[in-house]
């Protein structure tokens, strides 16, 4: 610009978020989580529905609301883990398929795969 040099811009520079083929900024969706156990790091005491933790997505840390599905009272740590829907604060690059992380702080206490897309 204006006959000067300047360094090559690459994706995540100045908050922009690279997407590759169908994936989608959404802020809702189900999927399966499974909480490491607290010999993992991992919580000691079960999840029950309206746990609110902060998902990882790739680079970005989003809060967001774990709402279990009707009949499940709650998932335990290092248990089998459980299909839920999840509420984003903010909307969050995704696709069917992604893995993400739960993070309680700087505490990585699970993980989850998304498995469809609500909204």
């Amino acid at each position: 610009m204006f006959n000067k040099s300047r360094k090559p811009g690459l994706a995540g520079d100045a908050g922009q978020a690279m997407a590759s083929v169908g994936m989608a900024a959404c802020t809702e969706f189900q999927g399966r989580i499974d909480l490491l156990h607290p010999g993992q790091g991992g919580r000691r005491t079960p999840v029950f529905s309206q746990y609110r933790p902060a998902f990882r997505f790739d680079d970005s840390y989003v809060p967001g609301t774990v709402t279990l599905p009707e009949g499940t009272e709650m998932v335990m740590p290092g248990g089998d883990g459980a299909e839920v829907t999840v509420q984003l604060a903010q909307p969050a690059l995704m696709a069917a398929g992604k893995h993400f992380t739960i993070h309680e702080g700087s505490r990585m206490v699970g993980t989850g795969q998304v498995l469809t897309i609500i909204r």
